[in-house]
């Protein structure tokens, strides 16, 4: 099973449920299902091809799930990076991973001139909530101005992701990872915690993370709701739970430190 078939069959059992919430905005699962297959083909008319690695540097947001999805479909490869990174582990894991292209937010449109020059890359998506900088490719109008795609994900086996180690020893190390790795540990999440289309996800950690990745496959594959805060802040945790009755969340003690108080 490949990972592009955790949200396809969300598109066909929960067409018309909530799929994301983001900064006042929610998508259907039927939106997401619309949107993918065109993300997908506008990262391959940018000349991405199946393999190629596609970085992605942004805090959590609707558009970071949906690009989990769009890259699986393309066959590409993501890779997220640290959103506490310097510049120069920026540069050092885009260099390493091989990426091609770059994905970037509004928080992180101002490393580009540097990561551009310390890395041999020239394509640069703008996913953040305005008109794109020059120079730059914007997200929504790809969507908009591109026909979908077929789903294109390839083999369960074949890579999928790099996820870096926090580098704490050394140089961070890439954890490759294939569609198989997602599913199963999709599989895991959803017997171990009971995810169901009832579940009502808050990302809190960061998904560039596998704590903040592994159970947004999972939620996808079970067909809940995704709440997305674009970082951690225990009052917006707080005011997200209860206006939209989360019902699942991963904290790290620290996160839990600042609700208490």
């Amino acid at each position: 099973m490949q990972m592009t078939q955790a949200l396809t069959r969300a598109v066909q059992t929960r067409r018309n449920h909530t799929a994301t919430i983001f900064a006042g905005r929610k998508r259907t699962w039927s939106e997401i299902g619309w949107r993918v297959p065109r993300a997908a083909a506008a990262f391959r008319a940018l000349g991405l091809a199946p393999g190629d690695r596609l970085g992605i540097l942004a805090l959590n947001s609707d558009n970071y799930i949906e690009t989990f999805f769009a890259a699986a479909w393309a066959g590409l490869v993501l890779v997220p990076l640290n959103t506490r990174w310097a510049v120069p582990e920026n540069i050092y894991a885009l260099d390493d991973a091989q990426c091609k292209a770059l994905i970037v937010d509004d928080a992180f449109v101002s490393q580009v001139p540097q990561l551009l020059a310390g890395h041999a890359m020239t394509v640069v998506i703008h996913a953040g909530e305005g008109e794109a900088p020059s120079g730059m490719s914007g997200y929504e109008a790809m969507i908009s101005g591109t026909p979908p795609m077929a789903d294109e994900c390839g083999r369960d086996d074949q890579l999928c992701g790099i996820y870096y180690t926090g580098g704490t020893t050394g140089n961070p190390k890439g954890v490759m990872l294939s569609h198989k790795n997602f599913v199963s540990a999709s599989v895991n999440w959803i017997a171990t915690l009971h995810f169901s289309e009832d579940t009502v996800y808050m990302h809190s950690a960061g998904l560039f993370h596998l704590a903040g990745c592994s159970p947004a496959i999972a939620l996808t594959l079970a067909g809940g709701t995704h709440v997305c805060l674009a970082k951690f802040d225990a009052v917006l945790a707080f005011e997200a739970i209860q206006a939209h009755r989360v019902n699942y969340c991963l904290f790290v003690p620290t996160m839990v430190n600042m609700m208490v108080n």
